[in-house]
């Protein structure tokens, strides 16, 4: 434990969880401001040890509290997963048609899009958990000083590559 490190990261960039609801937020930034948003929070994940990491600060030290456990905990489920492979995926042909998908990425919900027209891609869009956690970092500046930003910007663990998809 470094104290002088908790002193600077307890109550920076703070984010309420009602500014995270407002604001759409997405993986460890909302977990972190006490919302249970997680796209494996479902029984497939919990069967092989999924735990829905939360805290209720909503500051940098929040965020990087809730990441460390999820660590251990996406080690626990790649040890589950491997000990029990048991689960049998199929993949089918896909028809002609629009299909939309959700998963859990590192940073937060991955939202993909795909057309399927004469059995070919006709479009493919996906959605970065960055597009919807950059429009939030604004609100986690008040009372905060400018130096704080390289802290907010990277508790949020953003993409700019991924904003730009």
């Amino acid at each position: 434990d470094i104290p002088s490190l908790w002193d600077r990261l307890d109550t920076t960039g703070l984010l309420s969880s009602d500014e995270a609801i407002k604001f759409d937020s997405v993986g460890v930034v909302a977990r972190a401001s006490n919302l249970d948003i997680d796209r494996r929070d479902i029984s497939f994940y919990k069967a092989h040890g999924f735990k829905l990491i939360k805290d209720k600060t909503g500051d940098v030290a929040s965020r990087f509290k809730v990441r460390i456990e999820e660590i251990f905990n996406s080690i626990e489920l790649m040890r589950n997963f491997i000990d029990n492979q048991e689960f049998d995926i199929k993949i089918k042909d896909a028809k002609d048609g629009e299909y939309v998908s959700y998963c859990e990425s590192s940073l937060g919900e991955l939202f993909m899009y795909i057309s399927i027209r004469d059995g070919k891609i006709e479009r493919f869009f996906s959605r970065d958990p960055s597009f919807m956690n950059w429009q939030v970092v604004h609100a986690m500046m008040p009372n905060n000083i400018i130096a704080d930003f390289p802290l907010i910007n990277k508790s949020c663990d953003l993409s700019y590559a991924g904003n730009d998809l």
